[in-house]
């Protein structure tokens, strides 16, 4: 298990993901101590998109999913 942890960090590094909960008109994203955020962001490694940064859910309207600048992408 542990190489195969490392191997996937290895391939995260440097990469940015983005956690994702969609509604019809909005999008909220993850934060890295969720538990989600802990497995995608503590233990694979990805980077949090810098847009989700601030509470546990962030709204946003789908107007700016374009700025989310995201490497990866989890719904």
């Amino acid at each position: 298990m542990a190489e195969i942890k490392e191997s996937l960090r290895d391939k995260a590094a440097g990469k940015t993901a983005a956690i994702m909960l969609i509604s019809d008109k909005s999008f909220s994203l993850m934060q890295d101590h969720t538990y989600s955020g802990n497995v995608v962001y503590g233990t694979l490694g990805f980077q949090a998109p810098a847009m989700a940064a601030g509470s546990d859910w962030k709204d946003f309207s789908l107007e700016v999913l374009p700025e989310l600048n995201a490497t990866c992408v989890q719904r």
